[in-house]
């Protein structure tokens, strides 16, 4: 997840364990104040490089919350740059969705 703690906090209480995983069981950025006024970028291609160290899946999904879509945060260009990796055979076969637009009378997004 890209967003700050609160999100990460709330699907983990909505969903629950996998029973392999502690009971933090999805990856986050935990955006802090810092991500939210300089941007988070670099904090989500950690975050990912990370996970893909500890967890095996047949499926990774990144999911993005208003404040990294507010700040403007390129998710689906870090996605890509691990699709476009030799090192991360896993993201190969990418999809990428937006499940979240914001438009206001001074911002735009998708």
């Amino acid at each position: 997840m890209h967003s700050g703690p609160g999100c990460a906090e709330k699907l983990e209480r909505d969903f629950g364990s996998s029973g392999y995983f502690s009971s933090h069981i999805f990856p986050c950025t935990n955006m802090s104040e810092k991500e939210v006024i300089f941007g988070g970028e670099r904090k989500l291609k950690e975050t990912i490089e990370n996970a893909l160290k500890v967890v095996d899946a047949d499926l990774y999904v990144v999911l993005t919350s208003c404040s990294s879509e507010i700040v403007g945060d390129d998710s689906e260009e870090i996605v890509k740059s691990f699709k476009n990796s030799d090192k991360y055979e896993t993201f190969k076969r990418q999809i990428w969705y937006s499940v979240f637009s914001l438009s206001s009378s001074s911002y735009r997004s998708f």
